[in-house]
C-alpha cells in the first residue's frame, strides 16, 4: 500500500482587523473571550473550552494550557498532551480583562451555540476555530523563531511549518517591492 502524504487544507489567513471586526460586532463575553484565544494564543477548541481563571496569569502575560484529556477522560498522548505556555499578547489581554467568566473563562454556553454566534460574525472561510489558531501560529512567525512557534503550539517544528505557517501579503510584497 502506498501511503500518500497528507496536503494541507486551504486557508487564509485571518487578520487581526477581521478579528477585532468580528469581536466588535459580538455581544457574548463567553464567545469573545473563545475567539480570542484562539486566534491570539493558539488554543484548540477543547483547549478554550476548558480554560479556567487559574490558567490564565495576566499580571505575567501568560496562558498555562494543559493537555487535553481523550473521551474517556485519559490525558492523550502526543501533541495533545503536552502542557505549555503561551504569551498573552495586548489584544487577548485586552479581551480577558473585559470579558472573562468563571469558573470557565469562555463560560458554559453548548458547543452548537457558540457555533451560532461565531457564524453570526465570522467573515473568514474554512473551519471557524482552527483558521483561528493557525493565523496565531502564522503571526508568531513574523516575531519570534519557529521552534518558539512549535513550542507555544505544542507542535515539532516540522508539522508547526507544514500546516500553522502561511505567506501573507506583506511576505510577498517584502520580496517583490510592491
Amino acid at each position: 500500500v502506498i501511503k500518500l502524504p497528507l496536503t494541507p487544507k486551504r486557508w487564509e489567513h485571518v487578520t487581526t482587523q477581521q478579528t477585532l471586526e468580528a469581536l466588535a460586532k459580538c455581544t457574548d463575553p463567553g464567545v469573545r473571550c473563545s475567539i480570542a484565544l484562539c486566534r491570539w494564543a493558539g488554543c484548540r477548541y477543547n483547549e478554550m473550552m476548558r480554560m479556567r481563571p487559574d490558567q490564565v496569569d495576566l499580571a505575567r502575560r501568560v496562558l498555562l494550557i494543559e493537555p487535553t484529556p481523550d473521551s474517556r477522560g485519559r490525558l492523550e498522548e502526543g501533541t495533545k498532551g503536552k502542557y505549555r505556555e503561551v504569551p498573552i499578547c495586548p489584544e487577548l489581554h485586552a479581551v480577558l480583562s473585559a470579558d472573562m467568566a468563571s469558573p470557565l473563562v469562555c463560560g458554559p454556553l453548548l458547543r452548537r451555540a457558540r457555533e451560532n454566534a461565531l457564524a453570526k460574525v465570522r467573515t473568514w472561510p474554512g473551519q471557524p476555530w482552527h483558521t483561528l489558531r493557525k493565523a496565531c501560529g502564522s503571526d508568531w512567525a513574523d516575531k519570534v523563531p519557529i521552534n518558539v512557534v512549535a513550542e507555544w503550539m505544542g507542535h515539532s517544528v516540522l508539522v508547526a511549518s507544514r500546516y500553522y505557517l502561511k505567506p501573507q501579503a506583506a511576505h510577498y510584497a517584502a520580496v517583490t517591492g510592491l
